[in-house]
């Protein structure tokens, strides 16, 4: 007689049963996220490793815990991925083909900081044309 497969519960379409989850977690994958403050509360996002199918994926939560579960399950439900999750502040899709020196200086001085301080201003003519073939 064949042993059935202990059914555990289901993600989106994929069944899970234990045999499943143990083959998934001893792949020993790991995605990094980060958080980014919102308007109401926190978005957990995806930032490595960046040749994945995984990259960019995000969800949102009033607490950086509720955005972590709810990333969690979202890789779960819509990416089949059951693995480990590693907080980081780096981007990868950033520091891809750079030096770790580089990697290192972009850590630690965010040139995205000079943009909050840029001017709050209308979009003039001369400012939409341009890239945009006009």
């Amino acid at each position: 007689m064949a042993t059935k497969q202990k059914f555990m519960g289901q993600t989106g379409r994929v069944v899970l049963s234990e045999e499943a989850i143990q083959y998934k977690l001893s792949k020993k994958r790991t995605v990094r996220y980060w958080y980014v403050k919102c308007a109401h509360g926190y978005r957990a996002e995806v930032v490595g490793p960046f040749h994945s199918r995984t990259y960019g994926a995000c969800s949102f939560g009033t607490t950086k815990k509720r955005a972590k579960v709810a990333l969690e399950r979202n890789l779960g439900n819509n990416y089949g991925y059951i693995g480990k999750l590693m907080f980081s502040d780096v981007d990868e899709a950033d520091t891809i083909g750079l030096s770790p020196a580089e990697v290192w200086h972009r850590a630690n001085n965010d040139e995205r900081e000079a943009l909050k301080n840029a001017d709050a201003r209308p979009i003039t003519a001369h400012d939409a044309c341009g890239s945009a073939g006009m």
